[in-house]
């Protein structure tokens, strides 16, 4: 079996499950504590120490997955472009548990 083979293997047994990779995770984590609502990949980058090519990859997975969604453009504070922005999804059900 190739690493490609096992790669895909566990991002399929990832998607499957709901459960998150180690960095995916540690992303969410920080999105949950960041100051913004929303979040951009060179901000993320940033926040999580990781470097940007790692976010995008973990990001794209997290947004096949439903974990998070592209918001709307805005300029990051980051590289100055007008980029879109990257949140954590409301559900439903998330609505009364904060009251």
């Amino acid at each position: 079996m190739t690493v490609r083979e096992t790669s895909l293997e566990a991002y399929s047994a990832i998607k499957s499950d709901g459960t998150l990779t180690r960095q995916q995770q540690h992303i969410i984590d920080k999105m949950r504590t960041a100051f913004r609502r929303d979040i951009t990949r060179s901000e993320l980058s940033q926040l999580t120490g990781y470097p940007i090519n790692v976010i995008a990859g973990r990001v794209n997975e997290l947004v096949k997955l439903g974990a998070l969604v592209e918001v709307h453009k805005r300029t990051c504070t980051v590289t100055g472009r007008n980029v879109m922005a990257l949140a954590i999804p409301v559900r439903q059900g998330d609505l009364f548990e904060a009251a």
